[in-house]
């Protein structure tokens, strides 16, 4: 039986998007050996800043101390506090083990 030409330009439709992309790589090694050739005529002249050897940082001039800040890390084992272990699994915030912990008094006491 012979197929129909709606059939057969059906056929071709279908199998259009089952061809395989091909990447052309004429173009594009065309592309990258301008770049080369652009690279190696224009070096990098004048896109470096120059590096001071001696530098000389000013001294400070603040006469208070900078304010001390509390630092908390909390990992799944522990809870840290300025780096020291607290006792973790509280049940109520600010209080474990019965002791209130207040964190910003005993933070401003450690040196």
């Amino acid at each position: 039986m012979k197929i129909s030409r709606r059939a057969l330009r059906m056929q071709r439709h279908h199998q259009r998007g089952k061809r395989r992309a091909d990447l052309n790589l004429i173009p594009l090694i065309d592309v990258f050996t301008v770049l080369v050739f652009f690279l190696l005529v224009h070096p990098n002249d004048g896109a470096m800043l120059p590096t001071v050897q001696k530098l000389h940082l000013p001294e400070s001039v603040a006469e208070a101390d900078p304010k001390r800040t509390l630092v908390i890390t909390v990992t799944d084992r522990d809870i840290l506090l300025q780096g020291r272990p607290r006792r973790a699994g509280c049940r109520r915030a600010g209080r474990c083990g019965g002791k209130y912990l207040r964190l910003a008094d005993r933070a401003g006491k450690q040196h």
